[in-house]
C-alpha cells in the first residue's frame, strides 16, 4: 500500500521531501516522491512549475525604451475612462457593414451629409483606424501572452506559500519546535481567515 506524505518523513537515500520535489504534491505518496527522484533529470522541479525564466536589466531597459518609443509615437493617444468605453458608439463586427454603407453614399450623394460632420475628417479617422489595425493585434497578443504568463508565476508563488503554510501547519500540529509561532502569524493573513468581531457601539 502507498505510504501517504506527512511532514517529516525522508527518502529511502535519507533525503527530507520537501515542497519542489517532483511529484511532492498535496495528498501524494512518498512512493511516487521516489520514483520521481530515481529518473533522470529529476532534481527539484516540479510539474506544476511551467515558468523558469528571468529578464536581464539590460532586456527591462531595452523593453522599457521600446515602450516609450510606442508611446512617442502615438502621442496623440488619449485617456478613455471605463464608463465612456461602455457608452461609446462601437464600430465592430456587427456596424462595420452599416459603416461602409454609409461610406459609399457620403460619397455619392455628399448633399444629406449634416454640416457638423466633416467628411475630411472622416476620412482622417477611417485611415487611421487602418493603421492601427496594423499593429494592434499583435500588441493585444503580447498583452495576453504577458499578463497571462505572470498569473501563472504569481499562482507558482502563492502555491509554494500554501505549500508551506500547510506544511507547517502540520508541524505545529506536531509539537515541533517554532512552528506554533509561525502558525499562528500566518494564519492571521490566510485570506479567508475569519476577521475580529467589531466591538459593539457604546450607547
Amino acid at each position: 500500500m502507498a505510504t501517504p506524505l506527512r511532514w517529516g518523513q525522508k527518502l529511502s537515500n535519507g533525503q527530507p521531501v520537501t515542497y519542489g520535489m517532483k511529484a511532492a504534491v498535496w495528498n501524494g505518496t512518498l512512493d511516487a516522491v521516489e520514483a520521481a527522484m530515481n529518473q533522470p533529470n529529476s532534481n527539484i522541479m516540479t510539474d506544476d512549475n511551467r515558468i523558469s525564466a528571468s529578464i536581464l536589466p539590460a532586456d527591462i531597459t531595452a523593453i522599457l525604451a521600446a515602450i516609450a518609443t510606442i508611446r512617442a509615437k502615438l502621442s496623440f493617444l488619449i485617456q478613455v475612462g471605463a464608463q465612456e468605453r461602455l457608452d461609446l458608439p462601437k464600430l465592430g463586427e456587427k456596424t462595420v457593414g452599416f459603416h461602409e454603407k454609409c461610406t459609399a453614399y457620403m460619397a455619392s450623394n455628399p448633399e444629406f451629409t449634416p454640416p457638423f460632420v466633416l467628411p475630411a475628417e472622416v476620412a482622417k479617422d477611417i485611415d487611421l483606424r487602418g493603421e492601427f489595425h496594423q499593429f494592434l493585434p499583435q500588441l493585444l497578443e503580447l498583452v495576453d501572452l504577458i499578463t497571462g504568463t505572470e498569473m501563472v508565476v504569481g499562482s507558482e508563488i502563492y502555491m509554494a506559500d500554501l505549500a508551506y503554510y500547510q506544511s507547517v501547519r502540520e508541524a505545529a500540529r506536531r509539537g515541533h519546535a517554532g512552528a506554533e509561532t509561525i502558525y499562528r502569524d500566518l494564519q492571521t493573513r490566510f485570506p479567508g481567515a475569519p476577521k475580529k468581531p467589531k466591538p459593539a457601539p457604546t450607547p
